[in-house]
C-alpha cells in the first residue's frame, strides 16, 4: 500500500482494499502520492532523501500552530520566505494617526498639519472639561444684571431726569469724590465676582505682544476715523459726555489732577477688569466672537451715550480683540490709558484755544 506523506495534514488517497472482484484481484489505486521523495520503501531512489524527512518534520512542527499546509506539497523555500520577513515587521503602533497609519517620517508632518493621534484624546478631554468649568451661570447673571442696571441709570440720568449737568466736571471736587466712590464699588464688584476664580480677571503676563500692538494701532486709527465721520454728520460724542472744560486754566490744579488720575488711570483699570477681564471670561465659553462683541456692547452700553455709542463700541471691540490675542487685560489697559489721556489732552487744548 502507498506510504503517507508526513508533511501533509491528511493521508493521500489509498487503495480500495475492499474493492475485490470475483476473481480476487485488487484494482489499481485511483490516487497516487504526488510527493515521491517521501517514499521510504524505495531504498535506492530515496537514499538521497534521508535528510529531507527530518527537516520537513522540524519545519512542520515549528509552524503547525500558525500555518495550514495544503494537501499538496509546494515550494518549501517560497513557503518559508514569509517567516523570514516576519522578523522585520514592526509591532502594532498604538499611537497611529487618524484615518490611516503612515510612515514614521510622515507622522511629524501630519501632526503639525493638525491631525491628532489617539493618545491626544486625553488632552482634548481635559480641554473640554476645562471649558465646562469656565461656565459660571451665577456670575454671568450678576454681571449681566450689573450691565443692564448701569446702562439704564446712565441713560435715565442723562436724558430723562430733569437735572442740570455739572459744568466742567474735571474741575469739580464733588465729581472727583463721586467718581472715586463709583470706581471703588465697581472694583469691589469685579474682585468679588472673581473670588475663587481669579483667572477670570486675566491679570497675567500677555502673549503675542507684537500682534496686540498691531491691533492697538488699528483700533486707535479706527476710532479716530469714526470720530471724524461722526463729526462730519454734526455729532459730537465728546460734548455729549460732558467732560470737555469750557475754560482754561483750571481754578484748582489739585482737583483737576485728581480727576485726571481717575479718568486716565483708575477708570480704565477697573473697566478693563470688569469688561475685558470678567465679562470676556464669562462670555468666552459661548465662543470667542460672542465674548468680543458681547463685552464691547456692554462696555458701550454702560457709558449711556447715544451719539457716541458707535465710537465707544469700536474702542471696546478693539480692546476685546487685544484681550483675545494676548490673553491678558494689560495690553488693553495700556491702550485705554493712552486713548483717555489723548482725549483729556485734546479737551484741555480745546479749552485753552477758546
Amino acid at each position: 500500500m502507498p506510504v503517507g506523506d508526513f508533511v501533509l495534514t491528511e493521508a493521500p488517497a489509498e487503495e480500495r482494499l475492499d474493492a475485490v472482484d470475483l476473481r480476487g484481484e485488487v484494482d489499481e489505486p485511483r490516487a497516487r502520492v504526488l510527493h515521491h521523495a517521501a517514499e521510504l520503501v524505495d531504498r535506492v531512489g530515496g537514499a538521497g532523501d534521508a535528510g529531507v524527512l527530518p527537516g520537513d518534520l522540524l519545519v512542520e512542527g515549528g509552524g503547525a500552530g500558525h500555518v495550514d499546509p495544503a494537501t499538496v506539497a509546494g515550494d518549501l523555500q517560497r513557503e518559508l520566505r514569509p517567516l523570514g520577513l516576519r522578523r522585520h515587521e514592526r509591532r502594532a503602533v498604538l499611537d497611529e494617526l487618524l484615518g490611516q497609519r503612515s510612515h514614521l517620517r510622515q507622522q511629524l508632518v501630519r501632526l503639525l498639519a493638525g491631525e491628532v493621534s489617539r493618545s491626544h484624546l486625553r488632552i482634548i478631554e481635559r480641554k473640554v472639561a476645562a471649558r465646562q468649568r469656565d461656565v459660571h451661570p451665577t456670575r454671568l447673571a450678576i454681571w449681566l444684571a450689573f450691565v443692564a442696571l448701569m446702562a439704564l441709570t446712565q441713560i435715565y440720568g442723562r436724558y430723562v431726569a430733569e437735572s442740570d449737568p455739572l459744568d466742567d466736571p474735571l474741575y469739580s471736587s464733588s465729581f472727583a469724590a463721586a467718581n472715586l466712590t463709583q470706581w471703588v464699588l465697581f472694583g469691589a464688584l469685579a474682585f468679588g465676582l472673581a473670588g475663587g476664580a481669579w483667572r477670570l480677571l486675566a491679570l497675567r503676563a500677555p502673549r503675542r505682544v507684537g500682534r496686540a500692538v498691531l491691533v492697538a494701532f488699528g483700533t486707535f486709527g479706527l476710532v479716530l476715523a469714526a470720530g471724524a465721520a461722526l463729526g462730519s454728520l454734526g455729532l459730537d460724542p465728546a460734548e455729549e459726555q460732558g467732560l470737555v472744560p469750557d475754560e482754561w486754566p483750571p481754578p484748582a490744579e489739585a482737583v483737576f489732577a485728581a480727576n485726571v488720575v481717575l479718568v486716565v488711570l483708575i477708570g480704565p483699570f477697573i473697566e478693563e477688569l470688569l469688561f475685558r477681564g470678567l465679562g470676556f471670561s464669562l462670555l468666552r465659553p459661548f465662543g470667542t466672537a460672542v465674548a468680543v462683541v458681547g463685552s464691547a456692547a456692554a462696555f458701550a452700553a454702560v457709558h449711556g451715550l447715544l451719539e457716541g455709542f458707535t465710537l465707544v463700541f469700536l474702542l471696546g471691540l478693539g480692546l476685546a480683540v487685544m484681550r483675545a490675542v494676548s490673553g491678558s487685560v494689560l495690553p488693553g489697559f495700556a491702550l485705554h490709558v493712552t486713548f483717555n489721556a489723548v482725549a483729556v489732552t485734546a479737551a484741555a487744548l480745546s479749552a485753552a484755544a477758546n
